[in-house]
């Protein structure tokens, strides 16, 4: 095999590629990322057996071919590489990097037992790039970290005729998000898909009018992104999503409208005093106001005043939250306002953003003694 690359893109390639190999697997094949190439192009492979990534990069190919390589070692000969042009020979398993002022040799590996990476099935449905990464990064911060329950470790898809419901939740709280299909799905359909080929996903940059094409391989029980000439590639998650439903209060007594940065603002201040107490800050709802409360034994106890428009009966209303939860949805709002929806002290907060319905956010109570 025989090639020559661009050094800059080969190596950002490279990079992208090394957090798909497995640094812990008893298989060493699985430390290597794969060169393969062919025609016009340079293919590189990477997989950890939990998700893979297929990408290429422009080549000149003066022999075809494809070899093993294990990623960390040719990520750190290439970083800090000058020449633009990159050129590969590889014989019997010897890999021959060199560029202007640069020479190295590397032993590689047959890719006999690099494992097969599966593809997406032909009735993949279409999605805008940016609108799925932007739904995602108002969902992703709710998924558990929690192993023992592993349906809470990814994020539910639920393919609804030309919607996409997008939710995520850790038992405490809960995320939903929207989009609209380029189209319309054969079958409506659901599938859990762990957190970790979804970040990966959010990292990727491509052009903001393009698509991802989204498709599930059933036998291998495999969800495939395509986007751009990259094939990224996760195993679902099996078992069964709880019906959140059921936690969501079927009517409220109290909406409130408030800013979200003086709503921050507030609860970043309670914090000081809520990290002594369990991230626990009190909401007092008053007339045309929120008392944001938080307590220590050690250091003493703070309110803090923020003007709101309220609508419904306020009297002795009071609801205590993690302060940690309220700060991670307000971080993802990109609205002046928020609108929050209570029952009582006991039942979940509902939490909106003023003018988009299709973001919807839960937050179970915390119960502390008077």
């Amino acid at each position: 095999m025989n090639f020559r690359v661009l050094q800059n893109e080969f190596h950002k390639t490279i990079n992208v590629a090394s957090r798909f190999v497995s640094t812990r697997s008893q298989l060493p094949i699985l430390e290597n990322i794969v060169l393969k190439a062919e025609k016009t192009r340079l293919t590189i492979k990477a997989t950890n057996l939990e998700m893979f990534l297929v990408t290429s990069i422009g080549a000149k190919v003066n022999e075809e071919g494809e070899i093993a390589v294990r990623a960390k070692i040719l990520g750190e000969l290439i970083a800090n590489l000058e020449g633009e042009a990159l050129d590969v020979v590889v014989k019997k398993e010897k890999v021959k990097l060199s560029s202007e002022g640069f020479e190295a040799s590397i032993m590689g590996m047959n890719t006999a037992d690099f494992p097969e990476l599966s593809k997406k099935e032909s009735d993949g449905v279409e999605i805008g790039f940016e609108d799925l990464k932007k739904v995602l990064g108002k969902v992703m911060f709710s998924v558990s970290r929690d192993d023992t329950r592993p349906v809470l470790t990814g994020v539910l898809f639920s393919f609804m005729k030309d919607e996409l419901v997008i939710a995520a939740s850790d038992g405490f709280r809960l995320s939903k998000n929207s989009i609209k299909l380029k189209g319309l799905v054969s079958e409506e359909k659901k599938m859990i898909i762990p957190r970790g080929v979804l970040s990966e996903f959010v990292r990727m940059e491509k052009g903001e009018n393009e698509s991802v094409k989204l498709g599930l391989n059933q036998k291998d029980k495999q969800v495939v992104f395509e986007f751009s000439g990259i094939v990224l590639g996760s195993r679902v998650i099996e078992g069964e999503y709880p019906d959140f439903g059921k936690i969501i209060p079927e009517k409220t007594n109290v909406k409130i409208v408030v800013g979200k940065e003086d709503l921050l603002r507030a609860v970043k201040t309670a914090s000081v005093f809520a990290r002594d107490s369990g991230n626990v800050v009190r909401f007092e709802i008053k007339e045309g106001e929120i008392v944001v409360v938080s307590e220590s034994a050690k250091s003493g106890v703070q309110k803090g005043r923020v003007a709101a428009k309220i609508e419904g009966d306020v009297s002795e209303m009071s609801i205590s939250f993690n302060f940690r939860f309220i700060e991670e949805f307000l971080g993802v709002v990109d609205r002046d306002s928020v609108v929050m929806e209570l029952t009582d002290s006991n039942s979940p907060g509902i939490f909106r953003v003023q003018g988009n319905d299709d973001f919807f956010h839960l937050i179970m109570p915390v119960r502390v003694q008077s």
